[in-house]
């Protein structure tokens, strides 16, 4: 054997060789092992996992006794079986194999339980709102009518209404904003749509949850939502927006809206929608009016419709907690027009506010709430409708009543400031108007004329427990009223009222116009002394009861005096003075007149012009004191008569008689006071 290497004295090569053969001869044990062991493991297996048999076997695979643990699957009742503590027991392994509860009976395995709701997803739904929805939407509801159709995050477009016709259909996502379905085609009417397929029935509890319905903002009219005859309909922690009218209700019943986002912001106006909430009566088949909807925490913004929320045949409505924008012409809009089979009944707006958001529209007349009915005669329109701790804020009439028939109207516990013309604005021929425990704040600051409380022709109203309060922070345009009657009114009730006016000399605390049959006005306060609610007409038609005042008023009125009826060159010292009280039918009277020079006019005097007319057959009282008169008056006997119903002149006892003074008795600084009293 010859060396690889000549030069050395050793064989390297001979023992790198056997090196070789030592590692491979490792290998091969260590593979040798690991086959063992391997077959070790399929023993172990083929001995626990049997396999599948119509009937459970008795030995392993190899004939040998059963383990614990050992495993086989039924093909004819399709469960796993687990050899335990000598006998086989159900163990429900197999996806197939029904789940049950601790204390059921009634099994339900996977294939069941992925069936109580309906992923849309699974019906081709892409959710990335690029690719059409539509087909895959509608399959998932008409496949499960009465069940849940989920929506896992995404975008859903559709380009066609998504009908419901089932009751208890559900359209549910797992959070708000988390799935949206948006509406894109102009040319559709209405995004989703939930009425019975059969005309004039009735749809019954469904529900749309944690879902956002939107537009993508066409021009042309659009509801987001449309509900026929739906009963006991649910939505929850939803938005719908973009649309001219986001929700529309025709004689839904039993309806709960619980933290809605409904907002009306199209890029157009184009087509206004009449409002964002639309609820009123259905008139397919037998008339159905709109009955308890209940609104919630929601949040309702106007926008480019016209109102914020529309009743027309709607009773028992509730917005508690809510918050209302205006849209072009206002918040909410109560009215029975020609079309309303129905009028609207106890419908409420608790802990509401209202905001105008005038920056988005200055130069329009808005009107938080106006109850209006267009009818001759009409259903009865806005019974006992109550508005109750809301807040109103810079609206040109925070609430107006147009026109109402036989309604019960209480408005209290509410806060009205910065209204530019009124507060609340009444007249029709409505039975009650009730109007207690409110702040008014800084009300009829632009509008010059105008009143606080405006009421005209109403059969009774009690304004009770308010404060009014004017800060001047705003320019007073002219004069305006704190509240003010006029018309016909059967009643009137004006008691414990506050008005905090910081002494505003151009505002009236109180003006009457009214014919009032039945009036009770007390234990009121003004800051001003001068012009308090006492202080002015309290009534102006006779009463039946003599142990109520019918009248009761203080003022001021400006004489004058004239010669033969003229007045030429008649300069008086300081101005003429005349006050007066008005207690029912008798009038009280003081005037004081100075002059400085009297003038070219000649004739008998004469001197008016009192503030009421006396009655034809009464004679008044009254008495004079004068001085600077020509100095024969002196020696007379003075008195003074009325020859007009509303004028005064001096008399001179002379030569047996009594005769008017002329201007020869009166001398360039003459002056006379007169008290008296009259019946009018």
């Amino acid at each position: 054997m010859s060396c690889c290497n000549s030069n050395c004295n050793h064989d390297p090569c001979g023992s790198s060789f056997n090196q070789s053969l030592t590692r491979a001869a490792q290998y091969a044990q260590y593979a040798q092992t690991q086959a063992n062991k391997a077959e070790d493991l399929w023993l172990e297996f083929n001995a626990l996992y049997l396999g599948s048999f119509a009937v459970a076997p008795t030995t392993d695979n190899e004939g040998n006794a059963l383990q614990d643990g050992a495993l086989y699957f039924n093909g004819v009742s399709n469960k796993m079986f687990v050899w335990q503590g000598g006998s086989w027991v159900d163990f429900g392994f197999d996806e197939f194999t029904p789940f049950l509860a601790t204390g059921t009976t009634n099994a339900r395995n996977l294939v069941n339980r992925f069936a109580d709701v309906a992923n849309v997803r699974d019906f081709g739904a892409v959710g990335n709102g690029v690719a059409d929805d539509t087909v895959a939407i509608q399959t998932a509801i008409n496949s499960y009518p009465t069940g849940c159709i989920y929506f896992p995050a995404g975008r859903y477009k559709i380009t066609n209404k998504i009908v419901i016709q089932s009751d208890k259909t559900s359209l549910v996502s797992d959070f708000i904003n988390c799935a949206t379905i948006v509406l894109d085609n102009a040319s559709v009417s209405t995004a989703i749509e939930i009425k019975s397929s059969v005309s004039g029935n009735s749809i019954y509890s469904n529900n749309i949850i944690n879902m956002v319905i939107a537009n993508t903002g066409a021009s042309s009219y659009q509801v987001g939502v449309y509900l026929e005859r739906t009963q006991d309909f649910t939505m929850i922690n939803s938005e719908i927006r973009s649309f001219a009218t986001c929700l529309k209700s025709r004689g839904g019943f039993n309806c709960r809206y619980n933290n809605l986002r409904l907002g009306s912001f199209l890029s157009t106006n184009a087509d206004l929608g009449k409002g964002v909430i639309e609820i009123g009566a259905a008139t397919v088949g037998t008339a159905f009016d709109g009955y308890t909807h209940q609104f919630v925490n929601c949040h309702i913004s106007g926008g480019n419709t016209e109102y914020a929320i529309v009743f027309r045949g709607n009773d028992y409505a509730t917005f508690s907690n809510c918050y209302v924008a205006s849209g072009k012409k206002g918040g909410v809009l109560i009215e029975a027009d020609a079309t309303s089979p129905f009028g609207n009944y106890n419908n409420n707006f608790d802990n509401v506010y209202f905001d105008s958001v005038r920056s988005q529209f200055p130069s329009l007349n808005l009107i938080a709430i106006n109850i209006n009915d267009q009818t001759s005669p009409p259903p009865q329109n806005a019974t006992s409708t109550k508005i109750t701790d809301c807040v109103f804020g810079v609206w040109d009439k925070a609430i107006k009543i147009n026109k109402s028939f036989d309604p019960t109207i209480e408005i209290s516990g509410c806060r009205f400031y910065d209204q530019r013309e009124a507060a609340i604005y009444a007249e029709g021929n409505f039975t009650n108007l009730v109007i207690g425990s409110n702040q008014f704040q800084n009300n009829t600051y632009n509008i010059s004329g105008n009143a606080t409380i405006d009421i005209l022709d109403i059969h009774s109203v009690s304004i009770t427990g308010n404060v009014f309060s004017f800060i001047e922070t705003r320019t007073f345009i002219g004069t305006r009223d704190v509240i003010r009657l006029a018309g016909t009114i059967d009643a009137a009730t004006i008691t414990g009222n506050a008005i905090n006016r910081f002494n505003a000399a151009n505002v009236t605390d109180f003006a009457n116009t009214a014919t009032i049959t039945n009036l009770v006005v007390t234990g009121n306060a003004s800051d001003n002394q001068n012009n308090t609610l006492v202080g002015h007409i309290i009534g102006n038609k006779e009463n039946s009861n003599v142990l109520s005042l019918d009248w009761y008023q203080e003022g001021f009125f400006v004489p004058s005096l004239s010669f033969g009826g003229s007045s030429t060159g008649i300069v008086y010292n300081g101005t003429p003075s005349g006050y007066y009280t008005r207690i029912g039918n008798r009038v009280l009277f003081d005037i004081y007149l100075a002059l400085s020079n009297k003038g070219s006019a000649t004739g008998t005097c004469e001197i008016g012009i009192l503030p009421y007319p006396k009655s034809g057959s009464n004679v008044p009282v009254m008495s004079v004191n004068l001085g600077n008169f020509d100095a024969a008056i002196g020696a007379t006997n003075l008195e003074a008569s009325m020859p007009t119903s509303t004028t005064v002149t001096l008399l001179k006892y002379a030569s047996g008689s009594n005769t008017r003074l002329t201007d020869a008795d009166f001398t360039n600084t003459s002056f006379f006071a007169i008290s008296g009293t009259y019946f009018v």
